[in-house]
């Protein structure tokens, strides 16, 4: 183990104080209605059955997640206020139904995915035999590419990366020139190779591929070919190139405007825990003014290969396990975490970021969780660093595992596995991605660091400390992320061939859509985007009375211009999104064709990938 990356502490196991009490959920179950008030209860993995009133079962359904009883006895009487002055007699049947299996504790899970005696599988170890590959995306940037390039001079450490490429999905010939010239002279100051793949390179790859095996050319072509994709924001096929360039090995992807260095917090938290929520925020005024992070000692390569390709078992020995208890399953349900075993792979890492957030829009700081908007509502200056929205923290306190991953300005991909392919245009490429690989490998999990590197794009947006995003920003296709994923759980193949055929016939079968139901899709996504986050923005106006007038105003602005677009959505009858110019009829004929082609490339993925590594 390197004793330079971050190691879990071992809790105080010998001060009471320190544990907490057993968390409780619903199991994996399901109701049959027997008569209008009663239903019987069966247990899907353990076959249990129990016959409870409608009204107890309703109760039950409100204890999704992994929390203790007290805590569930608060939601439940706040969500059926009748019980308010019955909250012994919730106490008793949620503490009967843990006897009878209808809930399950957060202790019996634990003891089924917890290391074993004997050491869990080990996917890879990070050796110098088992090389990775850093592959970094730039687009249009040779002044960002230049800094990163010269961080990594600075501040490289790891010993197991075999080569670097600089993949370049400029459009603008003097900046690929640009580009092409900075990695020549850098690549002699390099103790490792560092290797520019910039549209003739890629052109090539293609060429050799297509003469490989002609008979997937379309395919090929779809997912890697310029020319198709001229017009579009293709960060999707930059990815795929990294992807070519790195089969049968571990991954680190770079964005050109980051730093290839990493921060810690000053005091991350002891325990490892299994999340599905939203990163933690703090925000700053400058990014000079880092307030509670530390230089680590380790690169961000060498802190994503840490654990990257190990099995979960493997990393929570590791970690130690009694860093891995009931309480690392709070606010997680069961089917989030049912499929997680010993030896569930870790395919992707990610890490946290400082400095820019990676988006123009600020309407998003509504969203975070609880306690990033406390914090932030602290004083008038942070909410106004907030909507600013230039300097931030965006990451975990603690090493967290989840179903799928999202966005990372550094990520880690153990292509030892055959990953999907991205989608090759499209903003939003990598949560699809995230989503495809947990679709093929169920039992997967993400790792998330607590460790996080400086992003500086090259030019941001201004913003006044006025100025709101809110608003239904959701243009057409991009609600076939949420039709695509419903298809997970209708696949029942354990095996990796059967499971990716699904996802291709998947795509496939999207595509066969009418256009009336295509275009129901589109607005009922719009509607409902609107919806939730007026929902979300009244909850938070009836909740932070007392916060900073600057944010309530913020709140209030965002509340109004949701309502306007809901009323122009009444309407509104043009379809329209990705192409700009495209629109109605027209644009659905047009995503309907690229679905049909993408659901193909799937199937021809693994030959194509095998095809490069031969190159």
């Amino acid at each position: 183990m390197n004793k330079n990356l971050p190691q879990p502490v071992d809790p105080d196991i010998s001060n009471p104080s320190s544990s907490t009490p057993d968390l409780v959920a619903l199991d994996l179950v399901k109701a049959y209605e027997i008569t209008k008030n009663q239903v019987l209860v069966q247990n899907k993995r353990k076959g249990n059955v129990n016959a409870l009133t409608s009204d107890v079962f309703y109760a039950l359904t409100l204890c999704e997640k992994f929390k203790t009883v007290k805590e569930h006895i608060n939601h439940i009487v706040k969500e059926v206020p009748a019980l308010r002055e019955h909250s012994e007699e919730v106490e008793r049947v949620l503490v009967e139904s843990v006897k009878n299996g209808i809930l399950v504790s957060a202790a019996q899970y634990c003891d089924t995915i917890s290391p074993p005696t004997e050491p869990a599988k080990r996917l890879s170890e990070p050796s110098e035999s088992d090389p990775a590959i850093i592959v970094i995306i730039t687009w249009e940037r040779p002044a960002a590419l230049t800094l990163l390039l010269e961080s990594m001079l600075e501040n490289s450490t790891c010993s197991h990366v075999e080569e670097v490429y600089v993949v370049d999905d400029s459009r603008n010939e003097l900046n690929i020139k640009k580009n092409a010239e900075i990695v020549r002279l850098f690549s002699s100051k390099m103790s490792i190779a560092l290797t520019y793949f910039g549209r003739d390179e890629q052109q090539q790859l293609v060429d050799q591929i297509i003469q490989t095996i002609p008979e997937h050319e379309v395919a090929i072509r779809f997912l890697l070919d310029h020319a198709k994709w001229h017009d579009y924001w293709s960060s999707g096929l930059a990815r795929n190139f990294a992807l070519l360039l790195s089969v049968g090995k571990r991954l680190v992807i770079l964005d050109d405007d980051t730093e290839f260095k990493t921060l810690m917090p000053e005091t991350p938290d002891k325990e490892v825990e299994f999340i599905n929520g939203e990163r933690e925020a703090r925000f700053f005024s400058d990014n000079d003014n880092w307030i509670g992070f530390d230089r680590a000692k380790f690169d961000p390569a060498e802190g994503h290969l840490e654990y990257l390709g190990l099995t979960f078992g493997a990393a929570l020995e590791k970690f130690g396990k009694s860093n891995f208890g009931p309480n690392s399953l709070a606010n997680v349900t069961v089917k989030e975490i049912d499929h997680i075993h010993k030896n569930s792979p870790i395919l992707i890492s990610q890490c946290g970021t400082l400095g820019h957030p990676g988006t123009t829009r600020n309407s998003w700081i509504s969203q975070l969780s609880e306690r990033s908007i406390l914090k932030m509502l602290e004083s008038k200056e942070t909410v106004d660093s907030a909507i600013v929205n230039t300097s931030l923290w965006l990451g975990r306190h603690r090493f967290s595992f989840s179903n799928t991953a999202n966005m990372s300005q550094t990520t880690g991909l153990d292509n030892q596995h055959c990953l999907p392919p991205y989608f090759p245009v499209l903003r939003g490429e990598d949560q699809l991605f995230g989503e495809m690989v947990s679709y093929l490998y169920p039992d997967s999990v993400v790792l998330d660091y607590p460790w996080a590197v400086p992003h500086f794009p090259a030019s941001t947006r201004n913003r006044s400390k006025k100025s709101t995003d809110f608003g239904i920003a959701v243009g057409f296709p991009m609600f076939f992320y949420d039709l695509i994923m419903l298809q997970k759980d209708h696949c029942n193949a354990s095996e990796f061939p059967d499971r990716l055929q699904h996802l291709s016939q998947s795509f496939i079968d999207l595509s066969r859509n009418s256009h009336k139901y295509l275009s129901e899709c589109y607005w009922n996504k719009r509607v409902h985007f609107g919806c939730d986050n007026l929902k979300n923005i009244n909850k938070r106006l009836a909740r932070d009375t007392q916060a900073p007038e600057n944010w309530i105003n913020f709140l209030k602005k965002g509340t109004v211009k949701i309502n306007q677009d809901l009323i122009k959505e009444s309407n509104q009858q043009q379809i329209k999104g990705t192409p700009q110019g495209v629109f109605d009829d027209e644009l659905i004929d047009l995503w309907r064709g690229y679905w049909k082609e993408f659901g193909e490339a799937l199937s021809a993925w693994p030959e194509i990938r095998e095809a490069a590594e031969k190159l």
